[in-house]
């Protein structure tokens, strides 16, 4: 009651007292939300491997690009002898051969495209593609050669500005052969990370597998697969051997791992985030000095209520946590400001931060983390506990007789 009080008769002070501890909550956020974000993001990515043919001679280079496209071609019935393996979740075929410089006809309005591409169902579980709106097509659209479609975000916002995409009619006018096929929108979806398109291109729609304008059986080069947790060279060599058939003579089936190429991407990560850290300890302690000279103010303003209580026979103990309690009352107020700071600027901040930072590739998935909210908001409060000692100690050793004499 005291330290609202307080808060009422100096709201300037107060003000001030509560948003230097969340600005250093700010910080703290943003940095760990970073880290996290981008490690999530590999971590997810880890567990994909490209196979592919290649010739026997070749030899395989040390390079954070992993091989292109195949020497050989895939099916549908090698997804199916795929999932055979126990370590292999998830096996999907993805395509863009084909799909360069199309058009695509919305209202009689005619709009060019860089890429589009085919793909199995499996894709969007396999790199966590986000949706923006609808969802993505089944295995039962790709039997039935469903003529649905899924279009970027980007596509979304220029043709179909402040309105739902979704049941939209949309015909992809295929340069090479001059025809028109017309789709229904099921889904809108956010790019891919740019970390991945060295592995799987990015594309600005995507149509199932075997449909009516997607490309031939023999056009399938890119057969790619998501491991379980742990498992992704267990599962690496199962696919070597069951796809070892589609080697032809002087040819050798190989495993491409992103695991083995993402060191680069955690070593930024890592270098961003140590720069970033030094700039949140300051933030943390300057927080720290500020909770400390308000709570030295407050046992100042408290003397003689402290050397009542001590009159009447309060222990050190009580004054203590009289002193902490007030302490949690700042260190709340402040870390409640640095979260709502952080939930509505975290995504833009980080953005900037990643473009500073070279971390564009990991794309522009920046929010608040629900774990670095968590840690900062501890952090704040050991910080606040450590800092608020000396005045907690100063107040509970301070001699009743004399601090009622003092006023």
């Amino acid at each position: 009651m005291f330290t609202l009080k307080l808060i009422r008769k100096r709201p300037t002070r107060s003000l001030l007292t509560a948003l230097q501890i969340g600005l250093g909550v700010w910080i703290i956020a943003l940095v760990l939300s970073m880290n996290f974000q981008g490690t999530n993001i590999l971590d997810g990515l880890g567990s994909l491997a490209k196979i592919y043919v290649a010739e026997a001679t070749t030899e395989t280079t040390t390079t954070i690009l992993p091989p292109g496209s195949s020497r050989a071609t895939y099916t549908f019935d090698d997804l199916t002898v795929l999932h055979e393996s126990e370590h292999i979740e998830n096996a999907f075929l993805y395509s863009t051969f084909g799909w360069w410089h199309d058009y695509i006809l919305i209202d009689g309005s005619v709009y060019r495209v860089s890429s589009g591409a085919n793909s199995s169902p499996g894709y969007v579980a396999a790199t966590n593609l986000r949706l923006v709106e609808g969802h993505f097509f089944t295995e039962i659209d790709q039997k039935q050669r469903s003529q649905v479609i899924l279009i970027s975000d980007h596509i979304k916002e220029r043709v179909f500005p402040n309105q739902s995409a979704l049941g939209k009619t949309i015909v992809l006018k295929h340069e090479r052969t001059n025809q028109d096929f017309a789709y229904e929108i099921i889904g809108v979806y956010e790019p891919q990370p740019p970390l991945l398109n060295y592995w799987v291109r990015n594309a600005q729609f995507i149509i199932p597998l075997g449909n009516q304008a997607s490309s031939d059986q023999w056009l399938y080069h890119d057969v790619f697969i998501k491991s379980k947790p742990g498992q992704v060279y267990e599962a690496g060599a199962d696919a070597q051997d069951l796809l070892a058939h589609r080697a032809s003579e002087r040819m050798e089936t190989r495993i491409a791992y992103f695991k083995d190429y993402d060191e680069v991407f955690r070593s930024s990560i890592q270098s961003a985030s140590l720069f970033l850290g030094v700039l949140a300890f300051i933030s943390v302690l300057v927080s720290g000095i500020g909770v400390l000279s308000i709570l030295l103010v407050s046992v100042v303003e408290r003397t003689k209520e402290i050397g009542l209580r001590r009159s009447l026979g309060a222990s050190r103990i009580s004054i203590i946590g009289l002193i902490q309690s007030e302490c949690l009352i700042w260190v709340g107020l402040g870390s409640a400001l640095g979260l709502v700071a952080a939930h509505f600027t975290a995504e833009k901040v980080s953005s900037l931060l990643a473009q500073s930072f070279d971390l564009a590739m990991f794309g522009t998935i920046w929010g608040l983390h629900p774990r670095a909210a968590l840690i900062s908001v501890v952090l704040a409060l050991g910080s606040g506990f450590l800092f608020g000692l000396y005045p907690a100690f100063l107040a509970a050793n301070m001699p009743a007789v004399e601090a009622l004499r003092e006023h």
